[in-house]
């Protein structure tokens, strides 16, 4: 049975939210934890790698309460992240939150995970994300580890379900990880894919990774990935790859395949670069206005076939 999210909270517990030049987005969910109580209950951390939109000024004026740590504009996520860690364990951490600024948890949340990770040592858990405040399409939560490829899992309201590795979206971790498996790996994977290998090793540490399907959060899911064969530039798409924007960046995406699949890994690391390479190859026979007007062709023919 779940805790009770009434239950008290802690102040040895650490919130750390990674921002960059979205004022308005953490003003937002700041404003939204106040409002719960969550920036009374939990130390806050708010990490602002290098913002130039004034984002650290705002914080201080609103929020003074909140402790803003400065970045240089190269920590990225796991950067970011990284440094909020290590700041809260010196501080004595014994539980410490990851929450993105466009996730908005749902009241009690927070309390719930920290309870549950109270209740259950050795545990690692997470929320489940819903594209809207109607609770109707999920987003992002929890991965189950396959062969060649990563399935999401995902918790209704009454579930909870194991998992083997979590997104860094709403997620609670006991400060004992940071002494058996160090600190995400920010160095390889500066922002994408760090929240997984991180909770995979975690994992592999001996931790329980567990979604909790009554701890909600709001969070559209962003696509990084557009539709290569129709995008206006392939060549861009291959130029992206160079930077941490990218998911496929390339040693990002090297470290992560390794890592996480080990020897398939390297299957796994190729297929998006050769599926590119073929779509390069359709953009240099053919033109893009014929694709999009193929594209368009087939959609449609999904909408009569309904």
């Amino acid at each position: 049975m779940l805790p009770d999210s009434s239950a008290p909270t802690r102040s040895d517990v650490f919130i750390i939210i990674p921002v960059h030049d979205r004022k308005a987005t953490t003003l937002k969910c700041l404003e939204h934890l106040a409002a719960q109580g969550n920036l009374s209950s939990f130390q806050v951390v708010v990490v602002d790698d290098g913002s130039t939109d004034g984002t650290a000024a705002a914080i201080q004026a609103q929020y003074p309460q909140v402790h803003i740590i400065q970045g240089n504009g190269n920590l990225w996520w796991t950067g970011a992240i990284e440094l909020g860690m290590r700041y809260a364990y010196a501080q004595g951490a014994e539980y410490i939150i990851w929450l993105n600024d466009d996730t908005l948890p749902l009241p009690g949340s927070i309390p719930t995970l920290v309870k549950f990770c109270q209740m259950h040592p050795n545990c690692i858990a997470t929320g489940q994300c819903y594209a809207s405040n109607k609770l109707k399409t999920m987003t992002y939560a929890g991965q189950s580890h396959g062969s060649f490829s990563h399935c999401r899992v995902q918790a209704k309201p009454t579930e909870t379900k194991l998992c083997d590795s979590v997104s860094g979206n709403l997620a609670c971790l006991p400060s004992t990880v940071i002494q058996d498996i160090g600190y995400p790996p920010s160095k390889w994977l500066p922002h994408y894919e760090s929240d997984m290998v991180y909770t995979w090793w975690a994992k592999q540490a001996g931790y329980t990774i567990i979604v909790l399907g009554c701890v909600i959060g709001v969070c559209p899911y962003s696509s990084q990935t557009e539709r290569w064969l129709l995008c206006d530039s392939v060549w861009q798409v291959w130029k992206s790859f160079q930077s941490p924007k990218s998911p496929f960046y390339f040693k990002g995406f090297w470290y992560f395949c390794v890592n996480y699949w080990g020897l398939k890994g390297i299957i796994i690391f190729v297929f998006p670069y050769f599926r590119l390479l073929l779509i390069t190859l359709l953009r240099c026979l053919f033109s893009i206005s014929l694709l999009r007007h193929l594209g368009y062709w087939k959609n449609n023919e999904k909408l009569r076939a309904k």
